[in-house]
């Protein structure tokens, strides 16, 4: 089986946000009414309490939710998303204004996607081998309202393709390892409603090889 992702069978329907409710970039001070690709703050969404409810039977809880946005024929870069249990600060929601040094970005960190696709048309989440960690990027994002973080990102040409799915609906990520997502159709976006999820009790992000332990056969490959 594949270390990178599950579905997960959820106990009711979801529906993807509507196009209003995620109109600012993360760290941006300024209304996108015309989305590009990019990470975005979600107002309400009308599911976060069953999420809540339903990650509470597991004993799990989440930190932060944010939507990615992928538009039509276009790709999230290969990145690694930087929370760390080591560097979370668990009583900051956002859990993104942290600094990383060089080698400990790596890890097995999941999320809770929910994942949708607008139009017809095909899109994927892939995973990626690095054959040198030396071609890693290091790239500081400072952003309008003063958050700042440095992201792991490479370029395909210095990769391995080593997982991919169209993850669509209810997943479980490994985004503790490089990955990106691309969107194929004029008119299809991929949006993805995104829970970084941690351990309820202690102060511990939830990791890939502890999924099947915490929800069993409702997990799928």
């Amino acid at each position: 089986m594949n270390k990178y992702h599950r579905y997960i069978k959820l106990p009711f329907s979801i529906s993807p946000p509507k196009d209003n409710e995620y109109n600012y970039s993360l760290g941006s001070l300024e209304e996108k009414n015309v989305k590009t690709t990019d990470a975005y703050i979600l107002n309400d969404y009308a599911h976060d309490k069953q999420v809540e409810s339903f990650l509470d039977k597991f004993n799990v809880t989440y930190v932060n939710r944010l939507v990615f946005h992928t538009s039509a024929n276009d790709k999230l870069s290969i990145h690694i998303d930087n929370n760390t249990t080591y560097h979370s600060d668990f009583s900051n929601s956002d859990l993104l204004n942290t600094i990383h040094e060089k080698n400990d970005y790596l890890d097995n960190h999941v999320k809770l996607n929910l994942s949708f696709n607008s139009s017809n048309g095909y899109s994927t989440i892939r995973w990626w081998k690095i054959k040198d960690l030396n071609n890693v990027k290091k790239v500081l994002t400072e952003k309008e309202d003063g958050k700042r973080w440095y992201e792991y990102v490479a370029d395909e040409k210095d990769c391995e393709l080593a997982y991919e799915c169209e993850g669509l609906n209810s997943s479980i990520v490994n985004t503790g390892q490089f990955h990106s997502t691309t969107s194929e159709g004029e008119l299809n976006n991929r949006v993805t409603v995104s829970y970084l999820l941690k351990h309820k009790e202690i102060n511990k992000l939830v990791y890939f090889n502890e999924i099947d332990k915490i929800f069993g056969d409702i997990l799928y490959e």
